[in-house]
């Protein structure tokens, strides 16, 4: 055991180090509680930051080392590494007194969001072309980035690409072939991300998104989605087909019973 680190001790051990950690921790475990504070704070606040501060550019390390804590900490939240929930009241001070500084326009900032959100649009049937029109952009330069084969783009881009996924995320486009190169590439549609793990390099969804989109989808997918409040459409979006598509699956599952 490190009897170094602050406020480290081990129940029952009554060695100088530990009894003083001990100590320690108790003394301000009661100055908290006289004031009406708690040593632990949720997590969901530091997290929603912390990516925000990621998508501005800084690393992980960067963020630890301003938040006075170590990468592994932040690589532990941000990756759901934390099951309860909480931080420790240090921890969040620290990564919430980072200030987020908007990027200038020809900063360089990781290109996961920028991917993923240019995929998702593909996976509800936009076709590359109409995106690049949409950006402005040459159709050439588009699959690049779409494909992941960029580690890094201009925020410019980056807030290009924020702005069109807004505007289009919650309505269907027209191409089908699009739907189906999406499928085969097994990116993930717009519900899959929220807005604060999008840009995360390090997150992947999990749960609900669990099978492999080229594999198929069943009924209990649906079912699972249906129990957290989801409509038809939404589930429709939420896999990446056509809200007729989910009631032809849910049909045949009653039938099926």
């Amino acid at each position: 055991m490190d009897h170094g680190k602050r406020l480290t001790y081990r129940q029952g051990c009554h060695c100088e180090p530990c009894t003083r950690a001990n100590a320690v921790y108790c003394k301000e475990h009661r100055l908290l509680a006289l004031r009406g504070g708690s040593r632990m704070l949720p997590a969901a606040p530091v997290v929603k930051h912390a990516n925000r501060l990621r998508a501005a550019g800084l690393g992980i390390r960067t963020i630890a080392t301003r938040a006075g804590t170590t990468p592994a900490t932040v690589s532990r939240l941000l990756g759901r590494g934390n099951k309860r929930g909480t931080v420790t009241r240090a921890v969040s001070e620290g990564i919430l007194g980072i200030s987020v500084a908007e990027p200038a326009p020809g900063a360089h900032v990781p290109s996961a969001g920028t991917t993923r959100r240019l995929q998702a649009l593909v996976t509800i049937g936009w076709t590359q072309l109409e995106l690049a029109r949409r950006l402005g952009w040459r159709a050439s330069n588009l699959p690049p980035l779409v494909q992941g084969h960029q580690q890094f783009v201009n925020y410019s881009t980056a807030r290009a690409v924020r702005a069109v996924y807004d505007e289009l995320s919650m309505t269907f486009g027209p191409a089908q072939r699009s739907r189906t190169i999406a499928k085969q590439h097994g990116w993930l549609p717009p519900l899959a991300w929220d807005e604060d793990t999008i840009d995360d390099p390090n997150f992947q969804p999990v749960g609900v998104l669990r099978h492999k989109f080229n594999s198929g989808i069943n009924e209990e997918d649906i079912a699972e989605l249906r129990l957290d409040g989801y409509t038809t459409e939404q589930i429709g979006m939420r896999l990446g087909v056509q809200a007729a598509t989910i009631i032809q699956i849910e049909s045949r599952a009653r039938r099926a019973a």
